[in-house]
This record gives structure tokens, sequence and C-alpha cells, in this order.
């Protein structure tokens, strides 16, 4: 399948936008794109699923996924910790039971063992999120290949529509979102991944229908009609998380399409550095904030995201080279040692 470099552009304003919602300024709720997150990756498991790839093994699927994600998170969290470490030494107080404090609540998340607790006064942000990313795509793509129609046909629709009645009705109240059980590995924020993942699924067939289908003078309406539902129900509504999320399946179709308004202007091969890019802020916006209100303030306001967005950035453009750069060396020095191996065999 040809990548779509239109969604890799919507991925990348989805993530500064999280980053500007957790900042303090709300464009969209961060809430709602995270579901739409989770609808992406759904939609490209069913994907994977239906190509055949990874043998039909859940653990070769999340092998793969976490080889992809792993070393920006685990990063991302080290740097977290040791800015932590050093504020705590920084104001005279013990370096120890600050560091064991901090590994006790974040240990399940940091072996991406799908967890709620949040550690050290909510500065880690993204990790519900990418762990419960990880065990519902585990257990979603088991399901899919174990019975691919009956998963796709009815345990994800129904999955979809009882997580979407459940979030709906008492969103963000802080009380559903946080019931846990089995020590946090069975929770509502396990069960809002698995909802909005399934509803990645349930379209997926929808989408190969017809995506084939739609013709460039089509797509261009259903394209606007989507974007004004998506934004609308948001901003005109109350609530309207959920009506936005079923807005951006319209949109995503569009964008999958490769036709439309957007494609022409974002489909473009330059651009595939900002899927490495969303995922740089993603991981990284909770200890830029932190550092970023050290070093200016506390002080939120609309016109003050803009000098922020000028830190957050070019920071996590520095991430992603460090990263990328490290990786390569990587590959090399794995290579030089097969190389090696295969001489000696000789």
């Amino acid at each position: 399948m040809k990548r779509n470099y239109t969604l890799d552009v919507i991925k990348l304003a989805m993530a500064v936008s999280i980053a500007l919602g957790h900042w303090g300024v709300e464009v969209v709720a961060s809430g709602m794109l995270v579901n739409c997150y989770f609808t992406i990756s759904g939609y490209f498991l069913a994907q994977s699923s239906w190509a055949g790839k990874y043998e039909g093994s859940s653990f070769l699927y999340t092998k793969s996924r976490v080889k992809r994600i792993y070393p920006y998170y685990l990063a991302a969290f080290v740097l977290l910790v040791a800015y932590r470490l050093v504020g705590t030494w920084a104001a005279g107080e013990a370096l120890l039971p600050k560091f064991f404090s901090i590994l006790e609540k974040s240990l399940p998340e940091l072996t991406m063992v799908q967890s709620i607790g949040i550690f050290d006064e909510c500065r880690n942000y993204p990790t519900w999120q990418i762990s419960t990313l990880i065990v519902g795509g585990y257990l979603l793509f088991g399901l899919m290949s174990w019975n691919p129609k009956l998963t796709t046909n009815v345990l994800c629709p129904v999955l979809t529509i009882l997580g979407m009645s459940y979030f709906s009705n008492a969103y963000e109240t802080h009380t559903v979102e946080k019931w846990a059980l089995l020590g946090n590995c069975v929770s509502a924020s396990l069960f809002r991944a698995m909802s909005f993942l399934s509803l990645g699924i349930a379209v997926c067939p929808i989408f190969q229908y017809a995506l084939g289908r739609l013709q460039s003078d089509r797509v261009r309406p259903w394209q606007i009609t989507a974007i004004g539902l998506c934004f609308g129900w948001y901003y005109w509504r109350h609530n309207g998380d959920m009506q936005g999320v079923l807005a951006f399946v319209g949109i995503l179709a569009c964008v999958l399409s490769g036709k439309g308004l957007l494609a022409p202007l974002l489909d473009r091969p330059w651009l595939k550095w900002c899927e490495k890019l969303s995922l740089s802020i993603y991981v990284n916006h909770a200890f830029l904030i932190n550092v970023y209100r050290d070093l200016f303030g506390d002080r939120v306001t609309y016109q003050g995201s803009i000098p922020f967005l000028a830190f957050l950035i070019p920071c996590c453009a520095v991430f992603c080279v460090v990263m990328e750069m490290g990786s390569r060396m990587l590959r090399k020095r794995k290579m030089a040692k097969k190389g090696s191996a295969v001489a000696e065999r000789f």
C-alpha cells in the first residue's frame, strides 16, 4: 500500500494540538484527538492483518510496533526522570526517595504494561496512551488473526458502540476514566483504547469498498462536509467529542483516497519527516512543558503559544535527529557484526 504523506501531516498537526492542550491552550480537545489516533491505528492494524503481515502473530505485530515506538518512548522517559531528579537535587531534597517514588509509580508504563497511574504530579501525559495502544493492539490483532470476519463485523462494532456510549455519558469526569483492576492492568483507559481501535477496524472494509469508487470531483464536497462536521460538533456543542471522532472518520476516508483538497498540497514525499516529528512531540511534550514553565513562568495565553511552539518544535526536531543518528549507528554496528560472523565461518 502506497504511503500517504497527508496522514503524516495530519498526525503532526494533532500532536501539536495535544501539546498545546496540555500546556493550557486548547485548540481542539486533546481527548478527542487521542481517540482519533486510536482510530487511525485500528485502521492500519486491520490492513496489516488482511495483508497477511506478521504471519498472523500478535507477538510479531507488537514486536514491530514496540521496535519503532519504544526507543523514542524510553529516551523521552529518561529525559523526564533526569530532569525531575536534577530539580529535586537543586531544591536540596533527598534523591533516592524521589527516584524510588517515580520508579514505583511508572514501572508498569515503562515496561509497556497498561496502567492508569500518572507518576510525579501528572508530568508524563503520553505514557498511558502509548501503553494502552500497544496492549489493545496486541489483543485485537490476535482476534483478527483468529477470526477476521467475526472480529471486523461483530466484535469491533459492538465494542465501539459500548465504548462510545460509556465515555460519552461520563467523559473526563475523572471517575469512570480511572477505575482499574488487577494492578491497573485492566482499566477504563484500556477499554477506551480498544473502543476506538475497534472503530478503525470496523470502518476498514467500508473504506476498502468506497475508496476505489471515489472520484476526485466527489471527494472534495465530502471532505469539506466532514471537516465542517468535525469542528462544528466540537466547537458548537459542549462534550461533542464522540461526534467529532465520527466526523473525523469521514476526513480519514477522504485522506486515504489520495484525492480531494488536502492531497495535492500535502501528499509529498519530502513531508515523510512529519511522522517521526509527530512521535517526538507526542512523547516529549510533557517534559518540554515543564522545562518551558521553569524557564519562562506559568503564564498561559493564546499569544504565548507562539514562543512555546518555537521552543517545542525545534527541541523535538533535534531529538528526532539524535534518535535517527543513534539508530543508524546501531544498524551499522549490527551489520558489521553479521559481516564479521560470516567471514569467520569461511
